[in-house]
């Protein structure tokens, strides 16, 4: 099942002291645990804490524990989450980062399985592959994600993957029924066109929100003829997506 994930997105007053400027690539997403194992540090408690002003020189995009996701900065923030200390092989400028939180209130396994969840939508939305999911400990050398790098809490690393390859296959598939069921009837510039349109816009519904989006961006009533007849190319969609998926979150809420 889809793990959803929530938007709390940190004031940029707070933001520009703990990002940096630029945008980030988003070739790999970097795991971590929160190491906080104290009641109460849950998804919302660490979303919190970044809202109102991290005391600590860090950031990160979603934190996940098990009930929710939560999203603290877009995707294509530079946060300071991978090797800060290591310019040229930092984390930072190229990669999503995702906390999985480890309160002892709450179900490891269960967190671990939400944030496959996530991490399987970031890699279609994304299209990252599961070479590029890498632990923290890839960038840094520091011992994070701990308690999968050692097992202790019953699920390794390798059990992670799989669970993310598990989640990736099921969305793979669904969204891809799902477009066909909607969108056989239209005709696409070419294939690479069609693949994205099945596995990002899912449904019509999905569609008429990109279709909207487009509008309020002020694209032309041509190029959105063509995003509803289906003919637009692969880069087009570049543009509308960030955009798109906030006000897909939001209306979701």
């Amino acid at each position: 099942m889809m793990t959803a994930i929530k938007n709390n997105l940190v004031p940029n007053n707070i933001a520009t002291k703990v990002i940096s400027a630029g945008k980030n690539s988003m070739q790999y997403i970097t795991i971590h645990e929160t190491g906080n194992t104290a009641k109460g540090a849950d998804a919302n408690a660490h979303a919190n804490l970044q809202a109102n002003g991290n005391s600590r020189q860090a950031s990160w995009h979603i934190t996940v524990d098990d009930k929710q996701a939560i999203r603290s900065f877009l995707d294509t923030s530079v946060c300071w989450h991978a090797g800060a200390s290591y310019p040229q092989t930092s984390g930072n400028p190229r990669s999503i980062g995702i906390e999985i939180c480890v309160n002892s209130d709450g179900d490891f396994t269960t967190a671990v399985k939400n944030a496959a969840s996530v991490t399987a939508q970031l890699m279609l939305l994304h299209n990252i592959p599961i070479g590029r999911v890498v632990q923290h400990n890839h960038w840094s050398g520091k011992n994070c994600p701990e308690n999968l790098r050692s097992g202790r809490k019953g699920i390794t690393w390798q059990q992670f993957k799989q669970f993310v390859l598990d989640e990736y296959a099921g969305k793979t598939v669904a969204a891809v029924d799902k477009a066909k069921e909607d969108d056989d009837e239209l005709k696409f510039s070419s294939p690479s066109a069609r693949a994205l349109w099945e596995t990002m816009i899912t449904s019509k519904a999905q569609r008429e929100i990109v279709i909207q989006a487009a509008v309020d961006a002020g694209y032309s009533k041509a190029w959105i003829k063509d995003l509803e007849d289906g003919k637009i190319e692969p880069g087009d969609f570049a543009g509308l997506m960030a955009g798109t998926l906030i006000k897909m979150h939001k209306q979701n809420k």
